[in-house]
């Protein structure tokens, strides 16, 4: 184990990012993140069903030093051993109820996504199937075949067709998928070796020399009623499903009573917008504006009149590559991939003319907005959570909370750091392959980040694997880069909007090429970084940090 010096939030680059995203569902349904993100799992959704009694869902990382990443190695089956180790705790107040683990494994030719869930002593608890990208071998989705892990542990026999009962005509994937599931357990197990009996309390205030593997990475509280110490303050923490994934507030603060005001007041706006903003709750603006007949101006509020006029200078300071207006690309490629096929010529002409500028009118004056083109779909995706950051940074300034980091489904929104002269650490994830460990390492204050990434959790198509993200321009996946990650100062940010900027701009810059990302970069005042399918990492601008070594 390496000890770590300072805790890190982990940005996951490969979260689901992108363009004109799937509409938020109601309640804890829905997109995980902004994007034309086609067949992205719902963790916020699969983690609320494993866990109904938890109320926070704080992320954490184990590490493992090249030493003991040799010892794991002849006993891992899927992967490589990991450096980095991502996965969820579930907590009811101090409590711990569990662990969950999200990743892909590759059953023939395409990735199965899985959830793995881990009782608080490591035993497997269950095994959920997320998404299934191949044509044969489903029957590995069926409660009965996933049931046959519950209650397993690393010890335990592992072994397809005896203890794991095969599927005939899904081999591939029943093995794959077994050897995930073991490998999960082989990581608890070495992660938290001592959670299977009564064990002292670990301090979550980050490594220590000495420090047993899975030391806790993130430092700050992982739930609504506890603290860990970061600097010479406390760090608190709450976390709440919203928007169809999980908003996690920290402060650097000994004031708990402010904080909690100050938690209550954002979670409470963030619901109120996406009352208003969802595409597929029935009621609200956009849904509506969504559903109604060609020509029929509806009403829409200050909020969302702001924000589609926003969506949409910076859909023409892109050339089009972001916009807000594609909700009729997404549902094309969603009813192709579930029928095993491309869209065809026609489609994709007639769901762009749908997406094209003038599909939609909006009258600023008169708040209201009409669709002019029958197919017409308004998707607040791309923009609306990072809109929603600025909101809740607003409601902590005006609550006297200076120092504290948001992190709503990999967007981070920093304020001051939390210590004088420190900002928040966080780490970029390497999309290509968990076992590289971290991409970028940095520290953030006074900023917002957000990183588009493809990492093979996208859609499939008469069989082939493609990007999840979409160009708006030519309809089709994107296949510019691996990641692009965009650093908007609160100082550069256009009218304070570094939030909804940098969560748009970095869905564009996934499409377009180096010399528009660079252009865009300087012209628009943001830092970015990039890394492309040749292995390439550049940057824009002055992104701060450095890059991690292997």
């Amino acid at each position: 184990m390496v000890p770590v010096a300072h805790p890190r939030a982990w940005l996951a680059a490969g979260a689901v990012l992108g363009l004109a995203a799937l509409p938020w569902a109601p309640c804890a349904s829905g997109l995980s993140r902004s994007g034309l993100s086609l067949e992205e799992p719902d963790l916020a959704e699969a983690l609320a069903r494993a866990f109904p009694a938890a109320d926070a869902f704080p992320r954490k990382v184990a590490t493992w030093n090249e030493a003991e990443r040799a010892k794991l190695a002849p006993r891992m089956r899927s992967r490589e051993a990991p450096r980095l180790w991502s996965y969820r705790e579930a907590r009811r107040g101090g409590e711990l109820l569990g662990r969950a683990v999200v990743g892909d494994v590759i059953g023939k030719t395409l990735p199965i996504t899985w959830l793995v869930v881990l009782e608080p002593d490591n035993r497997v608890r269950a095994v959920e199937i997320l998404h299934y990208r191949e044509s044969h071998g489903g029957e590995v989705r069926r409660e009965k075949w996933r049931a046959q892990f519950v209650g397993k542990q690393v010890g335990d026999p592992w072994k397809l067709g005896g203890d794991v009962r095969n599927i005939a005509g899904a081999t591939l994937s029943c093995r794959a998928l077994l050897d995930a599931v073991h490998d999960v357990a082989l990581l608890a197990a070495e992660a938290f070796p001592s959670e299977a009996r009564p064990a002292p309390a670990r301090s979550n205030s980050g490594a220590s020399p000495g420090a047993s593997p899975g030391q806790r990475l993130d430092g700050a509280a992982p739930d609504a009623a506890r603290a860990a110490t970061v600097g010479p303050v406390e760090a608190l923490a709450r976390t709440q499903l919203v928007m169809g994934t999980l908003l996690e507030l920290r402060a650097a603060s000994s004031d708990r009573a402010a904080f909690d005001a100050a938690c209550d007041a954002a979670f409470a706006r963030v619901a109120e917008l996406e009352a208003r903003w969802s595409a597929l709750r029935p009621g609200t603006e956009i849904a509506q504006l969504n559903a109604a007949e060609p020509g029929l101006w509806c009403p829409l509020g200050p909020s969302t009149m702001k924000l589609l006029r926003r969506a949409r200078s910076i859909r023409h300071a892109s050339g089009g590559a972001f916009t807000a207006e594609a909700g009729s690309l997404v549902e094309l490629w969603r009813a192709a991939a579930r029928e095993g096929r491309e869209p065809s010529p026609a489609e994709l002409e007639q769901a762009r003319g749908a997406a094209a500028e003038g599909a939609i009118e909006l009258d600023p004056a008169g708040l209201r907005a009409r669709r002019l083109h029958p197919a017409a779909r308004v998707d607040l995706g791309a923009i609306g959570k990072g809109a929603a950051l600025d909101e809740v940074a607003l409601l902590f300034r005006e609550r006297g909370i200076r120092r504290a980091l948001f992190d709503f489904g990999g967007q981070l929104r920093a304020l001051e750091g939390p210590s004088e002269g420190r900002g928040w650490p966080v780490w970029v994830r390497d999309p290509r392959d968990g076992a590289r460990g971290p991409l970028w390492e940095l520290e953030l204050e006074r900023a917002t980040l957000a990183t588009s990434a493809d990492d093979q959790r996208g859609l499939s198509s008469a069989g082939r694997a493609l990007s999840h993200i979409v160009d708006p321009r030519s309809g089709r996946p994107a296949s510019a880069h691996w990641t692009t990650c965009v650093l908007v100062s609160d100082d550069g940010a256009q009218e304070g909007r570094a939030g909804e900027q940098a969560d748009a701009w970095s869905t564009a810059l996934f499409v377009m090429e180096r010399g528009a990302c660079e252009s865009a970069a300087k012209a628009q005042g943001f830092a970015l970084l990039a890394l492309d399918p040749d292995g390439t990492l550049w940057t824009s601008g002055t992104f701060p940090g450095r890059p991690c070594t292997p």
